[in-house]
């Protein structure tokens, strides 16, 4: 059975959910059945899992097993084994796991989609068929005869409703006047093809029937010849193809949107032969290797652009492929011709033929470099935190019914108190507020006095008064005394760099402008604002004009600094009070709050439209420039929530491009 008479979209909520459920348990049990915990192939049957429930179950579904997916390999299948603890190969390789299976759900919804529009497409043509066999029944199909000088000798009804009079009386005309004058010359030359040898010509050509109307017909045409070879007549049969001429359009459309999602997918797809010269190869392909294809297809292949170690690699992955059909993940290094080097990770299945004889292989390249920088980024920020926890300055104090009765260098250091100073002296000392004091010692002395251990971050102050953050770890000494040792550790600079860590989740890492989060949780805090105080704000979408030309000619690095330079720009451009954030590529957002009127944002978009077409020069001396369209939503009037307004005002700035790009386009003229 094809699966997509399996497919359960049309099923309730609770059936595909509890379908979905059942593919992922089985998947889960083969992956432990066929492999060891140890192997590490955490989501080698997973892959396929999200496959068949995105197609069979749908995209809700589908999300529900990807985190379960996600969640138990990371859990189960990398070291430590079954645990929570964070490591970079684990959080590499489940992030990668669901970014595949995010574009696995995003080809499969447009598989699904293209399926059934080439189902309707194919539902059409069978209607279509049957119609054209009950016209050949009752025969109403167009059925004519002229003589060698193109006059009517025989017409039926439905000739007759295309010849009209030509067809008709005594007088008989030409055939001529039915056919659409710009298919004439066609016609004629196809007429002209016919010989004694060769007496039928098939062709299809406009006509226009006596009421005007003009459809599409698939002419027969049968030529007869005396013994000389000198032409008698002619027989046409002619049927009606109008409907078969739209769906054609209709499935060469149908293609067309599907090699659109093949050339433009967000992956790079690609065929090699058993050479390792590539086939095919779309935009993604060509990006990342910085080559057309006709400067690929035939004549290069991924090795040609990695590096030696990367080489070897290919090698081997490749003749495992064509001689053993094994296929497994791995990664490269390319170097492209713009000199950027990319680490991408590919995942290639062998074509073959009936005989199993190797064809070519369906390959996907997924670019890694910038979750690979990323990684890296983290892993340096790791072993700064290492270094500071694992550092001597360890401040180690003991008190008596906390009154310090010792206390080591390390620990007068770390307040800033001279050796023996802080000897008699009570801990309120090292507290910012006696209420913060009285409130750790409640929590302290309770574990302690069950003898626990207690630990804790602190915000404490030095003898100075600037505060400090240290954390705390304590133990009871002796109960009878009252005593008890505590440990320290500045960890200001650890606070810092969390600090540091959660700036880079809600700023954009290019740009250091609030990412979609930020201005989502930004934005959401100035309508709840605007509704209490009654003021007025504007959403702006931008989008950058001529921006991808730049990035094609100079390269990502001169795309980056240009984006550097316009969120600079748009920062400049606005008020204190104002947001700019950017959502991705070239794409950016303002959002200017206590407005008085809808003209002072016109004003002042005008004013930034005029700030970004300057010219900017790049690092490389090259100078270029930009404009943007923007489309603006109002608050209120045209939505009073985040996705309302930014859905609108990406809609007005689609408007703007539209309507010749470089201005700015408000949502409520085209929503008028």
């Amino acid at each position: 059975m094809p699966l997509r008479h399996l497919n359960l979209h049309s099923r309730p909520a609770p059936m595909r959910y509890v379908a979905a459920m059942a593919i992922f348990l089985a998947a889960l049990a083969l992956r432990l059945v066929v492999l060891p915990v140890e192997q590490r192939a955490g989501f080698l049957t997973f892959y396929p899992a999200m496959v068949l429930v995105f197609y069979l179950c749908g995209t809700g579904p589908g999300l529900w097993v990807l985190l379960l997916s996600a969640v138990s390999g990371f859990y189960i299948f990398y070291p430590p084994f079954w645990s929570w603890s964070i490591t970079p190969t684990a959080a590499l390789t489940t992030l990668s796991f669901v970014g595949s299976s995010l574009v696995i759900a995003v080809v499969m919804r447009t598989l699904q989609n293209t399926n059934r529009r080439l189902g309707q497409a194919l539902a059409q043509v069978e209607l279509s068929d049957a119609r054209w066999k009950a016209i050949i029944e009752d025969q109403t199909d167009v059925v004519a005869r002229f003589d060698a000088h193109g006059t009517v000798l025989f017409a039926n009804a439905r000739a007759q409703r295309m010849f009209g009079a030509a067809a008709q009386g005594a007088e008989r005309g030409s055939w001529k006047g039915a056919v659409h004058p710009e298919d004439l010359p066609q016609v004629r030359e196809r007429l002209a093809e016919m010989s004694p040898q060769n007496p039928q010509v098939r062709f299809d050509c406009r006509v226009v029937d006596i009421d005007g109307t003009v459809h599409w017909e698939d002419f027969v045409d049968h030529a007869f010849y005396d013994a000389s070879g000198q032409l008698l007549e002619i027989q046409s049969i002619g049927r009606d193809v109008t409907d078969r001429k739209a769906l054609e359009q209709q499935v060469r459309q149908a293609e067309a949107d599907l090699r659109d999602l093949y050339d433009n997918a967000p992956v790079g797809y690609y065929s090699i032969d058993e050479q390792g010269q590539f086939l095919r190869v779309n935009k993604a392909v060509e990006d990342i290797l910085g080559c057309k294809a006709a400067e690929l297809l035939g004549r290069k292949g991924p090795q040609d652009f990695a590096t030696p170690d990367s080489q070897a690699v290919f090698a081997t992955k490749l003749r495992q492929l064509v001689e053993e059909d094994l296929s497994t993940p791995y990664e490269l290094d390319l170097l492209g011709t713009t000199g950027v080097l990319r680490h991408v990770r590919i995942h290639a299945s062998a074509v073959r033929d009936a005989q199993g004889r190797f064809l070519y292989t369906r390959s996907a390249m997924l670019d890694l470099t910038e979750l690979l920088n990323a990684k890296r980024a983290l892993e340096d920020v790791v072993r700064e935190q290492r270094a500071m926890l694992h550092n001597d300055l360890v401040g180690i104090i003991k008190v008596r019914q906390r009154e310090t009765v010792w206390a080591n260098p390390a620990f007068e250091h770390m307040f800033g108190y001279a050796p023996g100073e802080l000897l008699g002296k009570s801990s309120r000392m090292l507290y910012p507020d006696s209420e913060a004091y009285l409130a750790l010692g409640r929590e302290a002395y309770g574990i302690l006095q069950g003898r626990g251990r207690f630990r804790t971050q602190a915000r404490l102050v030095k003898k100075t008064g600037e505060p400090i953050w240290v954390d705390i770890s304590g133990s009871l000494l002796s109960e009878q005394h009252q005593e008890s040792l505590w440990m320290m550790l500045d960890i200001s600079a650890l606070k810092a760099h969390e600090q540091h860590i959660e700036n880079i989740a809600f700023h954009d890492a290019l740009t250091g402008l609030p990412n979609r989060v930020l201005l989502t949780q930004l934005l959401e805090h100035e309508l709840a604002t605007r509704q209490r105080l009654g003021n007025k704000l504007a959403v702006c979408f931008v989008d950058l004009d001529g921006f991808k030309p730049i990035n094609d000619r100079h390269g990502h690095d001169a795309g980056d600094e240009v984006l550097r330079t316009i969120g600079e720009r748009l920062k400049e451009s606005v008020r204190g009070n104002d947001m700019v954030a950017r959502l991705g590529g070239d794409e950016f957002v303002i959002v200017l709050t206590h407005l008085p009127d809808a003209i002072v944002v016109g004003d002042t978009l005008q004013r930034l439209l005029d700030r970004l077409r300057a010219p900017i020069t790049l690092g490389n001396a090259a100078v270029v420039s930009v404009a943007a369209s923007l489309g603006v939503a109002l608050c209120p009037g045209d939505g009073d929530s985040v996705q309302l307004l930014l859905r609108r005002a990406d809609e007005a700035m689609y408007d703007a491009k539209r309507s010749g790009r470089n201005q700015v386009r408000f949502y409520a003229e085209i929503a008028g």
